[in-house]
């Protein structure tokens, strides 16, 4: 097993891990009429992670990091043997959030949606010392399923409530660090599309405005929200054309790529123990 730890505690096991290691860049050597060498530099790789189930600690600092305001937390990654010994740890301090992403969704699946994340180091170190036992701890088992969600789009709701699959939806950061939003890509039947069509021939005219839109992800009964995301001021970028020269889709659809300013987690029953 491999799990996580924040700020020493456990906080859940990892489906997937990947980086953060500390990388020596040796230096470079010039040939002139004095040979010279500059010294050797750190760097600390990525660390690309994909949860399982994890601690409502974990969802809080994702969430705020959709709003710039998660700050950099110390971090562990941590290998168990067959009979949870420890084995090996990654340790990282001042660890910052670089990319947080939800999983696709798709209305014909089943699967659980899982968030992933990238995370940058401030300093990270390789531990040997096998302290710890993992006894198995988990947490409770996500609300979210991939086909459960509804798609908002103020003026257009009647169009992306028919929304079939959406891409993975997050934020990445530029150089500065700022998280900031990836487009939203969504598809639909082209039969219910008309609306989505008309924004973006009036978007091409200079006459439409910016939507807001939310994403809801509905509980496993569909009875109440158990997590949304929030699009401030969209814009649609492109709407594919719906041609398939192959014939082998029963219904006809069209893609459809937006824009927001903002794209804001709310994390609603992952906060709650």
């Amino acid at each position: 097993t491999v799990n996580f730890e924040l700020d020493g505690a456990f906080a859940g096991r990892l489906l997937g891990a990947e980086g953060g290691e500390p990388v020596i860049v040796p230096g470079a050597t010039a040939v002139g009429v004095e040979r010279t060498t500059t010294a050797a530099t750190l760097r600390y790789e990525p660390l690309s992670l994909k949860f399982g189930d994890m601690s409502v600690g974990v969802f809080d600092w994702v969430g705020k990091g959709s709003t710039n305001a998660a700050a950099g937390r110390s971090a562990a990654v941590v290998a168990h043997d067959a009979l949870g010994k420890e084995i090996y740890r990654l340790t990282m301090q001042n660890a910052r959030l670089i990319e947080i992403m939800f999983d696709s969704l798709d209305a014909s699946s089943n699967e659980a949606v899982r968030v992933s994340a990238k995370i940058l180091p401030g300093q990270s170190i390789h531990d040997l010392s096998a302290k710890g036992l993992y006894r198995g701890e988990t947490f409770k088992q996500t609300p979210l399923l991939r086909s459960n969600f509804r798609l908002y789009i103020q003026g257009v709701e009647t169009a992306t409530l028919k929304v079939r699959t959406i891409d993975p939806i997050g934020l990445q950061a530029r150089p500065d660090g700022l998280l900031v939003p990836l487009p939203l890509r969504f598809t639909l039947p082209l039969a219910f599309a008309a609306p989505l069509f008309v924004w973006m021939n009036d978007t091409l005219a200079g006459k439409s405005a910016l939507r807001q839109g939310e994403l809801q992800m509905m509980t496993r009964d569909f009875s109440k929200v158990a997590a949304s995301i929030a699009f401030e001021q969209l814009s649609i970028l492109r709407i594919s054309c719906p041609v398939d020269a192959s014939g082998t889709k029963s219904l006809q659809e069209v893609e459809v790529e937006c824009l927001p300013a903002t794209t804001k987690f709310n994390m609603g029953d992952l906060l709650v123990k």
